[in-house]
């Protein structure tokens, strides 16, 4: 890679720009397009890629494609010039951009007032998708076959119209159930009972339902918080979580926040993640931030004056209890945070419920 200068390679900033770039900023774009996208019809739209034939004449995407066309010239000129550090802080910023564009669009509530600007939204949006796949080639070549592959194979899957579609889905059901009829499986010990279809659509519909209700998030206050020993932009705080003792937590909040404001204050923390380690110091809950879409501004998610030390934050319309400790491999936090925002006023909501 060439370079105009000596490059000093630190774990933190290894480690920032994978959370504040390539997943708080890169993957956090792509993962709210493409699951937004997925989500079953009512919801979302059902895998389908929707069609948006006034896109011309919608103000917001009129004003992204001037502002991904200017990109576009700036990373061709940098990648031509073999600029290639310049090249890849232009193909990100793309996803600053898209990022902004949902913001403002707030196509979570334009799905439900007024479907066809969400439309243009969305397919606006997963052109963005497609376009930093190519745009980041290469610099992560894996990342951008397996999303072209993907688009590719989604297109296939989707293609001809619907009576097309099922007429496939009936062909391949006939061909797989010909194969069963040919397969012949003994191991000498008595066969389970064969489920029925319905048992796994019940289950794959329990299992794809992750609700805001499994997130234990409760008001706690900071007792002391003081510089990570061994990490300049982490914080260790001391948290009263209402336990015997008060629980460790690891934030990277010193670039944002003063270490004055941290101390002795009400925050609402996450407090049934999994315990992990952060530079040799265990982690036991999360305290929640919001920032801007370019991540240049962090502001701790403070709980209404009225709120109560352990009174946990909920939001209206949905009921349950959290679970004990999520787990990490079912993705329950990542599929819930992209949901997750502050609206005009600045105020924590879930969609566009307020707590």
């Amino acid at each position: 890679m060439k370079l105009v200068s000596d490059t000093l390679f630190t774990w933190d900033d290894l480690q920032a720009k994978l959370n504040n770039e390539l997943l708080s900023n890169l993957g956090n774009f792509i993962n709210r397009v493409l699951s937004f996208i997925a989500k079953p019809p009512g919801q979302g739209y059902g895998s389908i890629i929707p069609d948006a034939r006034t896109a011309e004449s919608h103000p917001l995407t009129k004003a992204l494609r001037e502002k991904v066309g200017k990109h576009v010239e700036q990373y061709i000129e940098a990648m031509e010039k073999v600029k290639l550090k310049q090249g890849l802080k232009t193909a990100m910023s793309l996803s600053s951009e898209g990022n902004a564009y949902l913001q403002e669009s707030q196509f979570w509530k334009l799905y439900k007032e007024d479907q066809p600007s969400c439309s243009i939204v969305m397919r606006t949006a997963v052109g963005l998708v497609h376009l930093l796949a190519c745009l980041l080639e290469p610099f992560i070549p894996s990342f951008s076959v397996e999303k072209t592959e993907r688009v590719e194979e989604l297109r296939q899957q989707y293609a001809g119209s619907q009576a097309d579609r099922r007429a496939r889905a009936e062909a391949d059901a006939v061909k797989t159930a010909e194969q069963l009829k040919k397969t012949k499986i003994s191991d000498g010990k008595k066969q389970k009972p064969t489920k029925s279809a319905a048992d796994f659509k019940a289950k794959a519909t329990t299992v794809s339902e992750i609700s805001i209700t499994r997130l234990d998030i409760r008001v706690r206050r900071i007792i002391k918080a003081r510089k990570h020993p061994d990490a300049d932009s982490l914080y260790v705080e001391e948290i009263d979580v209402g336990e015997s003792e008060p629980r460790t937590v690891v934030s990277g909040l010193v670039k944002y926040i003063p270490l004055e404001e941290m101390q002795d204050r009400l925050v609402c923390v996450l407090c049934n993640l999994k315990p992990a380690s952060m530079r040799g110091i265990k982690s036991h809950a999360m305290v929640l931030a919001a920032s801007n879409c370019n991540h240049t501004k962090v502001k701790l998610v403070e709980p209404p004056k009225s709120a109560i030390v352990g009174e946990r934050v909920t939001f209206p319309g949905f009921t349950g209890e959290p679970d004990d400790v999520l787990n990490p491999k079912k993705k329950v936090w990542e599929t819930l945070q992209v949901d997750l925002h502050s609206d005009a006023n600045l105020v924590a909501c879930y969609k566009d419920m307020i707590h």
